[in-house]
């Protein structure tokens, strides 16, 4: 039988006065936190909506421009689950659903917004053609890129239901909580995920120059890889100190 949690994070802050003021301003720490957060949020918010009309203004190249369009949302994605999270942190695990099924979006519009550049780069406009002429190897995992669209939000659903169970332990690592081996799966398809994009960056850097296709991948791998390898090492050092 799995084990059930210790109660985490349930004194240190009230989130049963969702007022910002309460008899007067009375600024706690959290409550800064919480302004500040939301006034970064807005901004981001505000720049996602202005990249984004300008776009729908300029909507000449739909097959690349749609995804584009998918990619640039993820700010404002990440800006309000954020704030949400930040206010209302005993409910993260369940927002932090949207924000994953939204990596994963960003994930094959990034893959399909490639393969538009380097299919334009062919006479017959399609990527096969373009690709014809590389000297390719089969990839030793299929699929190595899109099987994180699937396996990240299924990984998440199962979390959350586990945390509704009060079984996920997100804190500890072991053998007996599903948390471990949830981040264990995850750690394993986000590293097959980034290395198929190595890959896949290496055979078209050719047909994307022109394009920044360094700065692209760059961004992508930051935004969306490298943020789960902080929070995996985060968690690591949080666990190491408890020991």
């Amino acid at each position: 039988m799995v084990a059930t949690c210790e109660s985490e994070n349930t004194e240190a802050i009230d989130q049963t006065d969702r007022r910002l003021f309460k008899n007067g301003i009375h600024w706690d720490a959290h409550r800064i936190g919480w302004a500040v957060s939301g006034a970064f949020a807005l901004a981001a918010i505000m720049v996602t909506v202005v990249s984004v009309g300008r776009h729908a203004r300029h909507y000449h190249v739909p097959t690349e421009q749609r995804q584009i369009i998918r990619i640039l949302y993820m700010p404002l994605v990440y800006a309000i689950v954020s704030w949400f999270s930040y206010r209302f942190f005993r409910a993260y695990t369940y927002y932090s659903l949207v924000v994953i099924i939204y990596e994963a979006i960003t994930i094959s519009a990034f893959m399909l917004l490639i393969i538009q550049y380097v299919a334009s780069t062919s006479s017959g406009k399609t990527a096969e053609g373009a690709l014809a002429r590389k000297d390719k190897e089969k990839l030793p995992i299929p699929w190595s890129v899109l099987q994180y669209v699937i396996i990240r939000p299924l990984v998440s659903i199962i979390g959350i239901i586990c945390e509704a169970l009060h079984i996920l332990c997100q804190s500890s690592w072991s053998y007996k909580h599903p948390s471990v081996y949830l981040t264990a799966v995850d750690f394993v398809s986000i590293s097959v995920a980034l290395y198929g994009l190595i890959l896949f960056y290496d055979l078209t850097k050719q047909e994307l120059n022109g394009r920044r296709p360094l700065a692209k991948f760059l961004t992508i791998k930051l935004i969306v890889m490298c943020t789960f390898y902080q929070e995996f090492v985060v968690c690591v050092l949080d666990f190491q100190l408890k020991l």
